[in-house]
């Protein structure tokens, strides 16, 4: 039996593989969860940059390009039509309470 080292690209791919194997569902309610965590914080400006830092911070620690990342959140929150409902209501959140609230 052979045991497979767990090499930077290794984990890498599996977190890519991840990423594009998780549920619409289950990646919005994360999203909600990350966005209902800071909206307490008073200063707004405190909450845009924790989102950005945050989103940041998780692609260089996965070892995934920014982009790349970005690509596959836009893939999994919108169709050729729109905005999934799943993220629709995320959105709407994010942008009346957390940058304007």
């Amino acid at each position: 039996m052979f045991t497979t080292i767990a090499t930077p690209e290794n984990v890498t791919q599996q977190l890519r593989d991840l990423t594009a194997n998780c549920t619409t569902r289950d990646a919005a309610q994360c999203c909600m969860a990350v966005a209902s965590a800071i909206q307490t914080h008073p200063d707004r400006g405190a909450r845009l940059m924790g989102l950005a830092a945050a989103f940041l911070m998780a692609a260089e620690a996965s070892g995934l390009p920014v982009p790349d990342l970005m690509g596959y959140a836009r893939n999994c929150m919108n169709t050729a039509e729109g905005k999934r409902p799943e993220f629709a209501a995320v959105s709407t959140y994010i942008e009346k309470e957390i940058l304007h609230g």
